[in-house]
């Protein structure tokens, strides 16, 4: 939950459905809110409608329109709302602070719609599917603008890495299964580049090794596994571990 000051009060946004008092009524399209209604955003958060008037469109007909503590927004169906602090809430045009993006970048904690958001990812929707499932949005180039932020975030990738850990876990899939399949592969090599280029997509899964190493084990020199090294591998313990304590990528 954020909390921003306008005069002597403080104002909420909702970020996580949890922190929702149980007596608050939620108005699913925002733009049906009235004053004093609590409205659900484009982004998924729930914020308060403390401004509801109308303005007129270049003279010909009244526009209705909602502020809130970040904001003013127009409620067209073109027009979308988010929670991001504007600059100047009581204008249309104002662009969101810088305060905000480096919010969203330096936050080091998910929320639960970020835990969604992950969750959908790590079962295979693309990341504009699983922003509009997690956040509640059906405007789809909002979703793309969004969710093409959140997957670049370190504490989403690693939300992802473990949904995905479960999955290769349940599955038999760890790093000792890796090097023994691509061995075989390599060593029984007639046709063998797609199966190794189906085992290159497990590597990146697990995140055992670097990307660019992956690239150079699937590529064309790549001469398989000699003795020493499988031996050096077989004398380091961390080798037979889990995929969730192998080294990741920095």
């Amino acid at each position: 939950m954020r909390k921003y000051k306008i005069g002597k009060t403080f104002h909420p946004v909702f970020e996580d459905e949890e922190e929702i008092p149980e007596n608050i009524r939620i108005i699913e399209n925002w733009r049906e809110g009235e004053l004093g209604d609590w409205i659900k955003a484009d982004d998924g958060n729930v914020i308060q409608a403390l401004r509801v008037n109308k303005v007129m469109n270049q003279g010909k007909y009244p526009i209705k329109y909602i502020g809130t503590c970040t904001g003013t927004y127009l409620c067209r169906d073109s027009d979308k709302m988010d929670t991001e602090k504007r600059e100047n809430i009581y204008t249309f045009s104002a662009r969101a602070s810088n305060n905000t993006a480096k919010r969203i970048k330096t936050r080091n904690y998910l929320t639960a719609n970020e835990a969604a958001f992950s969750k959908f990812i790590a079962n295979g929707f693309s990341p504009q599917e699983a922003y509009k499932k997690a956040f509640g949005t059906e405007n789809n180039q909002y979703a793309k603008m969004k969710s093409a932020v959140l997957v670049k975030q370190e504490r989403v990738v690693s939300a992802v890495k473990e949904e995905v850990d479960e999955v290769l876990k349940g599955l038999g899939v760890d790093l000792n299964y890796l090097i023994k399949g691509v061995k075989l592969e390599a060593e029984n090599a007639d046709r063998s580049n797609d199966r190794l280029k189906a085992f290159s997509m497990l590597w990146d899964a697990a995140e055992v090794i670097p990307k660019q190493k992956v690239t150079q084990l699937t590529g064309a020199v790549f001469q398989g596994f000699s003795d020493n090294m499988l031996e050096s591998a077989k004398r380091k313990p961390e080798l037979t571990g889990e995929v969730a304590n192998a080294p990741t990528k920095e």
